[in-house]
């Protein structure tokens, strides 16, 4: 499943590429915002409850591929270590 977020300020806007969107992908979710700023905190919400979702299923850890290289690796380990690796 995939996630797009539609930004415009006009709903009429957001409703038809939504509309488009969801008629041509079978596995496509979209949420709207009106602005930018909706748009950030719209978007810092998904991810959140993305990783808590995770972990509540199991999932030790959640990695975003924007995360720096080094930290990544730490914590990897960490999650890692008690498995013997």
């Amino acid at each position: 499943m995939s996630t797009i977020l539609i930004v415009d300020d006009h709903a009429a806007i957001r409703t038809a590429v939504r509309d488009l969107f969801e008629s041509r992908f079978e596995s496509v979710e979209c949420g709207e915002a009106e602005n930018g700023a909706e748009a950030i905190v719209k978007s810092q919400k998904l991810i959140e409850a993305t990783k808590r979702a995770a972990l509540e299923v199991g999932i030790r850890a959640v990695f975003s591929k924007h995360d720096d290289f080094a930290p990544l690796v730490t914590h990897a380990r960490a999650v890692l270590q008690p498995l013997g690796a």
